[in-house]
């Protein structure tokens, strides 16, 4: 390779990096619409599953009877294929989860009602450890 040559590639190559950073400098001065980018924001981090999640914990003592209100816990929203999810929630011991087997339904339809302008539906209730 002669010199004249390698001196033309470094040039060359050089001249490349400094039109692409030039290109980078434009792209970053062109303003980004916020609103065209927070819902796939808002999609990456989870939020619309987060905020349909905190709405059922927000109404929990609300719409439970009084006696699970204290040992039953909500822990998770788990979503199903249809769209809707199951709340699982941690109770105090077994008895209390069968017990909590025969409410689910009323408790679900109350939380429903409290909850349907996030959309969230929730169609069960199962208890975990």
């Amino acid at each position: 390779m002669s010199d004249s040559s390698f001196h033309y590639d470094k040039t060359s190559r050089h001249e490349e990096r400094h039109r692409q950073a030039a290109r980078q400098r434009k792209a970053l001065k062109t303003p980004i619409n916020l609103q065209s980018i927070l819902p796939h924001i808002e999609q990456q981090l989870g939020l619309p599953d987060k905020v349909k999640e905190l709405s059922v914990f927000g109404v929990w003592k609300q719409v439970v009877p009084e006696s699970f209100s204290t040992t039953v816990q909500p822990k998770r929203m788990v979503k199903q294929a249809n769209g809707t999810y199951v709340l699982e929630v941690k109770t105090s011991h077994s008895t209390v989860a069968s017990e909590l087997n025969f409410a689910s339904q009323a408790i679900c339809e109350a939380i429903n009602q409290y909850t349907s302008q996030t959309g969230c539906r929730v169609s069960s209730i199962k208890p975990v450890s």
